[in-house]
């Protein structure tokens, strides 16, 4: 990810994939970073901070990229920021489908403004 952020800063995926793997890496509960640690020496710190930030760069490079909404309100929902999880679901819905997994996609981010309303 880093190497391809570095050849490319407008990479919207590369984005994307650092803001997921942050957001994963900051939810590791205390076992899974211990296990971590013990096998691999431990992992890069990360938190939910990080991973917005990449989110809102792939945003910033490809308003239109449906995922990169559904995963952003995740970020935004976990930090305690319902009213910014909110808006980007809204804005999801609003985009056209442009994938096949669009669909699914947006299902899910349905059902999640709904427990967020």
């Amino acid at each position: 990810m880093d190497a391809a952020i570095a050849n490319d800063p407008n990479n919207f995926k590369a984005w994307h994939v650092l803001g997921r793997w942050q957001y994963e890496i900051s939810n590791l509960n205390a076992l899974e970073r211990s296990l971590v640690k013990l096998l691999y020496g431990g992992l890069p710190p990360a938190t939910l901070k990080q991973s917005i930030h990449a989110f809102e760069k792939a945003r910033a490079l490809r308003p239109e990229f449906i995922l990169n909404y559904f995963e952003m309100a995740k970020a935004y929902k976990d930090n305690n920021n319902k009213t910014k999880a909110i808006a980007c679901l809204q804005v999801m819905l609003t985009l056209p489908i442009q994938t096949e997994d669009d669909p699914a996609i947006k299902l899910n981010g349905k059902a999640m403004l709904k427990g967020l309303l």
